[in-house]
């Protein structure tokens, strides 16, 4: 017969075991999450600064009637390459559509006559989308990251410019960003800029 104390013991063991693997993989998802956030803000500050929106955002076109119209292909490659959910980028291309819809009656040489393309809804060149400002950042610091079960994840980010040799963050607004797992790895799948 077995001694009940061994079995406790072992119990405990197992336990401990289970305990150390799940801190383990929170602590390595923890790790991949802040990655995928800062590695795709240090993306877009570079594309930022060195004035290539059009790897961010899509390009005024014409298409083969010559009416104006906007070019995904390149965005869409980079937002996947770069760490966004599949999901997120069909719904962020909804963002423009009132700018389309008023592009299709447009001939594409006449859009340069327009001196604010806030008339028809195609100003998003103002703002950059993901830090919501005028202004280039330099990075994001992670936060808090609070996982929702095995393959959702929330983080908390505060935008940052350094200068001096220090980081000088911006205190006016901080990002929520959601973060699904897919294909054995972390996925933006939303960016949310909240303004305290």
């Amino acid at each position: 017969r077995i001694d009940p104390h061994i079995i406790g013991i072992l119990f405990l063991g197992l336990n401990f075991v289970a305990l150390i693997s799940c801190t383990e993989k929170l602590k390595s998802d923890e790790t991949r999450i802040e990655e995928v956030i800062t590695d795709f803000y240090e993306w877009y500050s570079l594309e930022i600064k060195a004035r290539n929106t059009s790897s961010f955002q899509p390009i005024f076109v014409a298409d083969s009637n010559g009416l104006s119209t906007l070019d995904f292909a390149q965005m869409d490659a980079n937002l996947a390459a770069v760490g966004f959910h599949k999901n997120y980028i069909p719904n962020l291309k909804r963002d423009f559509e009132p700018c389309l819809a008023n592009l299709n009656s447009i001939p594409f040489d006449s859009l340069k006559l327009f001196e604010d393309l806030d008339d028809i809804n195609c100003a998003f060149s103002n703002v950059y989308q993901w830090t919501g400002d005028m202004e280039p950042h330099d990075g994001v610091e992670v936060g808090e990251v609070t996982k929702n079960g095995d393959s959702i994840a929330v983080a908390e980010c505060r935008i940052f410019n350094v200068g001096e040799n220090m980081r000088l963050y911006w205190e006016h607004k901080y990002l929520v960003i959601k973060l699904k797992e897919a294909d054995e790895d972390w996925k933006i799948s939303n960016i949310e800029i909240v303004f305290p």
